[in-house]
């Protein structure tokens, strides 16, 4: 019955499986192996050691109660069994999920790669962080500059103006194309435009 509701509805994956034991070591529920339901792990036949070579991860399962246990049986892969109790009225049992050795490692060979690819991932947003950060830091820097080259490029300007507006000489300010683009109150005077 608790196999049929309950159990057969939990996948671990294609190969695991759960086993459920009562507080004395007596197996209730194992899908892979119905046949040894309502054997006991302590009390048990030369029979069962046709399949397992030792009862020792079990019988420290059933002993401690909850935990990570690593076993084999004959002809299968080698396989974890992580255990947990659960109390109900008047008993105790044991939940033991079982999974091959070979679908842990792929499942945590996968989280390797995960694991590094994020933190490559992380390396290259923090280079790029510091870059931007760089990059922006020196265009400020070269703003700074640039803005304090036009600030004393104004003033220079402006100390040339009144220099020319305040000289006695005439100075006139022609381009190349012979063009007059400025003058000074002497300049005008001199000229007859004052």
């Amino acid at each position: 019955w608790i196999t049929e509701k309950f159990i057969s509805k939990s996948k671990l994956d294609n190969t695991g499986y759960i086993t459920i034991m009562d507080s004395n070591g007596t197996i209730l529920s194992n899908i892979k192996h119905p046949e040894m339901v309502y054997n006991n792990i302590f009390s048990r036949s030369e029979k069962c050691y046709d399949c397992h070579s030792t009862f020792a991860p079990l019988e420290e399962m059933v002993q401690k109660w909850e935990g990570i246990f690593r076993y084999s049986v004959k002809g299968e892969s080698e396989k974890f069994i992580a255990a947990t109790s659960i109390s109900l009225p008047g008993t105790k049992w044991i939940i033991a999920f079982n999974i091959p050795v070979s679908d842990l490692q792929v499942v945590t060979k996968n989280a390797l790669r995960q694991t590094v690819l994020l933190i490559l991932l992380a390396i290259a947003t923090i280079v790029l962080g510091l870059f931007l950060v760089f990059r922006v830091k020196k265009e400020k820097e070269i703003s700074a500059i640039m803005e304090k080259d036009v600030t004393e490029a104004n003033k220079a300007r402006e100390m040339l103006e009144k220099v020319i507006q305040c000289s006695v000489d005439g100075i006139l300010i022609v381009e190349n194309t012979g063009m007059i683009t400025a003058s000074n109150e002497a300049a005008k005077n001199i000229l007859g435009y004052g």
